[in-house]
């Protein structure tokens, strides 16, 4: 059964039990109250992050009641919260190159596909349509697993860090050939089964240079340097769709007569907002 079919599945037990969670007392810390800032929403489906920080918590996207918008696959509670080293840096990464993004957050356990395909199915249902898969899979998934998901979640773009997939080596069946919102980045010089390499020049006041500093795999970084540029182009063209993001994308990088295409100065790229 593919990725997506099981995370719908387990969606109906997440759905009743969010249900009769929604008035409890989460353990987490209570969001800081705020308004929905409006612009393109971001998911980021990871470890959590600490909401409480002031850079953080006027980001965060909100409903009309100014709840945060957010779920914890992992406590199964609205508050997608942790102190975890290394949680907040890619976000603040994505935040930085995209001035007018607004985060969905969602947690999973570490290990967990399973949770991160629920997350996406929840994020579909979310403002949100560009998505940073930043959660530690475990073992790596399937890369026709990420199609399926994407063909099937065809508004969302899906952005995967290279370390967390691997290839199918023999295809099961015959793949459609419609492009679908899934993209696969790394950093420049690394690996050749990417769809995108993106160079690490710190344009974003120390961001990247943080992110990197606290343990985060370099891949992890371009990919959200591609998150905050798919952000300020939603924010332009808002009708494109995830594979029409993808290939917009694409269309910025310079094309290599071998390997994937490389971005090198993607911050200059649709940079003022």
């Amino acid at each position: 059964m593919c990725f997506v079919r099981r995370a719908l599945l387990a969606l109906a037990v997440v759905a009743s039990t969010a249900s009769s969670m929604a008035g409890a007392q989460s353990p987490d810390p209570k969001v800081p109250t705020g308004r929905d800032p409006g612009g393109p929403a971001v998911a980021i489906i990871g470890a959590g992050l600490d909401y409480r920080q002031p850079e953080i918590a006027r980001r965060l996207a909100r409903d009309g009641e100014g709840e945060m918008i957010g779920w914890d696959f992992a406590g199964n509670d609205p508050r997608p919260f942790t102190t975890e080293a290394g949680a907040d840096p890619l976000t603040k990464v994505v935040l930085a190159e995209s001035q007018t993004a607004r985060l969905v957050v969602t947690r999973v356990a570490a290990g967990r596909s399973d949770q991160i395909a629920l997350a996406l199915r929840f994020v579909a249902d979310t403002p949100a349509r560009i998505v940073l898969v930043a959660a530690d899979p475990g073992a790596p998934i399937r890369r026709d697993d990420l199609n399926d998901a994407a063909r099937q979640l065809p508004q969302l773009l899906i952005v995967v860090p290279a370390r967390m997939v691997v290839a199918d080596p023999v295809p099961v069946a015959p793949r459609s050939a419609e492009p679908a919102g899934l993209l696969i980045v790394d950093q420049e010089g690394s690996s050749a089964s990417a769809d995108l390499l993106v160079a690490l020049a710190d344009g974003s006041g120390g961001a990247i240079a943080g992110a990197t500093a606290s343990g985060r795999v370099a891949g992890d970084v371009a990919s959200a340097r591609v998150v905050a540029l798919a952000a300020r182009l939603e924010r332009r063209e808002p009708a494109l769709d995830g594979a029409a993001l993808r290939a917009r994308i694409l269309s910025l990088a310079e094309a290599k007569p071998s390997g994937p295409p490389v971005v090198r100065d993607i911050r200059q790229l649709h940079g003022s907002e």
